[in-house]
């Protein structure tokens, strides 16, 4: 299936344009957090969504026109071209989000604030797993371990999407 080159444009630039829009808007989100539950957690789950997945605007724009994904993407080299290099700003840029002092820290005052004794037990857990996914992902490391655990994780993201190396 032939894509119209106008409609490949378009996709190309809506790919092309999401991690910038991407980190801006989390740039935005670190500058004013706050830790209550609907101005920390429901917005931050949107990022890990849009994180997971990095085609998420174009996955939503084929589906209205019925096109299913890999097939657009495969029958256009420019599109195959487009998403591998926006994959690899993708992927280095999760360290960011998982390694966030300013959220890290508003989870962590969540636990201490009045609203924790509010919160059901299942969102209790939810605070407590990312206070414990930012451990895991090293945002108390700083720098050479920092660097060399972030090159693990890009190596390790990469591999599961299928792409080799990073670049």
């Amino acid at each position: 299936m032939a894509i119209p080159a106008d409609v490949e444009a378009y996709l190309s630039t809506l790919i092309r344009d999401a991690p910038s829009q991407f980190k801006r808007e989390f740039e935005e989100f670190e500058r004013t957090v706050e830790p209550t539950w609907p101005k920390l957690v429901e917005p931050f789950e949107r990022f890990q969504y849009m994180f997971q997945r990095p085609t998420y605007k174009l996955e939503m724009v084929l589906s209205n026109a019925d096109l299913e994904m890999d097939v657009v993407i495969s029958d256009s080299p420019q599109l195959s071209s487009i998403t591998e290099e926006v994959l690899q700003e993708i992927v280095s840029f999760k360290p960011r989000l998982y390694q966030s002092k300013p959220i890290y820290n508003a989870f962590k005052a969540i636990k201490k604030s009045a609203e924790w004794h509010a919160l059901t037990d299942a969102r209790k857990r939810i605070v407590d797993a990312q206070i414990k996914v930012a451990m895991l992902n090293g945002v108390s490391l700083e720098n050479e371990e920092k660097e060399r655990m972030n090159n693990i994780m890009r190596q390790k993201k990469l591999i599961i999407y299928g792409k080799g190396e990073v670049k």
